[in-house]
């Protein structure tokens, strides 16, 4: 009888352990996005809103001469549009610090199998490759993007 009582205990212990779990947040998608953010380039920083919309990144700087200018990168086209004025050049001709095309290789790592996505905190980081080296991304609980960070580029994207 005494056998028995024991082994109805492990039997619970085992089972009421077996239902412990780690509970991880599952990183949601990316999915299209608008966010204001600051971008910093080595000594250089400036205000801006940045889009994901359909696979295409867009860039707008907000508050320098350069407000109103719209970069753009679908993965093989980086265009400025500024009113009337629109030039189109291939990414490779560009260098891999522009801002269009580094967000573009960024997200096109995080969208696809690229990046390995980890949960740290309250924030899921992911970590991977882009065209101008090493990146780190992290994201908030809501979906929101916190910050991105390519030290080999001296790039720092931190949105709001």
């Amino acid at each position: 009888m005494k056998l028995h009582k024991i082994i109805s205990v492990l039997i619970i212990a085992v089972w009421a352990l077996a239902a412990c779990t780690a509970s991880f947040d599952t990183p949601a998608p990316v999915s299209d996005f608008r966010a204001a953010a600051q971008y910093t380039f080595g000594d250089y920083s400036f205000p801006c809103e940045i889009q994901l919309e359909s696979g295409t990144v867009f860039v707008t700087p907000t508050a320098t001469a350069a407000a109103d200018t719209v970069l753009s990168c679908d993965g093989n086209t980086v265009t400025f549009a500024r009113g009337e004025m629109v030039q189109q050049h291939p990414c490779e001709a560009l260098d891999v610090t522009n801002p269009a095309r580094l967000l573009w290789s960024v997200f096109d790592s995080v969208t696809g199998t690229a990046a390995t996505p980890v949960q740290q905190e309250s924030l899921t980081v992911y970590s991977g490759q882009c065209a101008a080296g090493a990146f780190s991304l992290s994201r908030n609980r809501d979906g929101s993007w916190n910050t991105l960070s390519v030290p080999e580029a001296g790039i720092t994207v931190i949105f709001d």
